[in-house]
């Protein structure tokens, strides 16, 4: 009768052991309710000692963190800011799932994004995760640097700019309506080059010459990527320009400080 019953407790220890062994996915899924309910002791229960976290897309680097203590770090930051999670299990292939996830943050929201993706892969071996890593997606880093780098408007670069160049002294000169002007000083003489209207999209600045061209024809299009430096310059780069008048003499970025408003 002991050998019975001790034999019917291993059966028991077996079973409940199977029991309380979570599958790949379901470790994985369990994330999302630990975050919800702001449980960081719960999250890193499902983490190796030695896991490894890559996060891949905001930095040129990808971002690693080795170790629970670490990880731990990490995402004590992500939980004080509110973190919100959604993961979606695409595969299980043995202990690896792949999920797409969305995740946001107070410091999403208030750039007024409402979900950042990636892909993110699991390793899992002995019930833990043991590697995690998380690849943003092309389409949410274009949302974010949008929100960081919020396009230029006509408002913001209404004034006349001097060219910080050694070759000549020339101007741009913008005006609330889509004006534009470019001129340059010959002699003592400041002289209009070109003028006609601008649009600005997308970091793109397009010159169109009016009417009443000086030196470019009319109709034509010069385009430049346009952007303020950290110390409030005007940079452009050119694209395409078929005026030879208006375009800069030198390759690369060009620079104009700003003269008035």
């Amino acid at each position: 009768m002991k050998k019975m019953n001790l034999v019917w407790i291993l059966i028991l220890v077996f079973l409940v052991g199977c029991q309380a062994k979570p599958s790949p996915e379901e470790l994985i899924l369990s994330q999302v309710d630990y975050v919800t309910n702001g449980d960081l002791d719960g999250m890193m229960a499902l983490f190796a000692d030695d896991i490894v976290f890559t996060l891949v897309g905001f930095y040129p680097e990808p971002e690693v963190h080795n170790g629970n203590a670490k990880v731990r770090a990490w995402l004590e930051g992500q939980f004080a800011d509110n973190l919100a999670l959604d993961i979606q299990v695409v595969s299980v292939d043995g202990d690896q799932v792949t999920t797409n996830t969305k995740f946001t943050s107070d410091f999403f929201r208030d750039l007024g994004i409402a979900w950042m993706e990636c892909k993110e892969v699991y390793l899992v071996q002995g019930a833990l995760i043991t590697d995690w890593s998380c690849t943003m997606k092309e389409e949410s880093m274009a949302a974010f640097e949008l929100a960081i780098n919020p396009p230029l408007t006509i408002a913001e670069i209404v004034g006349k700019w001097k060219w910080v160049g050694e070759t000549y002294e020339a101007f741009f000169t913008y005006y609330e309506d889509n004006r534009y002007e470019f001129s340059r000083v010959v002699g003592d003489d400041e002289i209009l080059y070109d003028s006609g209207q601008i649009q600005l999209e997308d970091g793109q600045i397009t010159y169109n010459t009016g009417d009443d061209p000086k030196y470019c024809e009319t109709g034509s299009q010069g385009i430049y990527g346009i952007s303020m430096t950290d110390n409030d310059q005007m940079e452009l780069i050119l694209q395409e320009d078929p005026c030879s008048r208006r375009r800069p003499p030198v390759e690369g970025p060009n620079y104009f400080e700003r003269l008035s408003q």
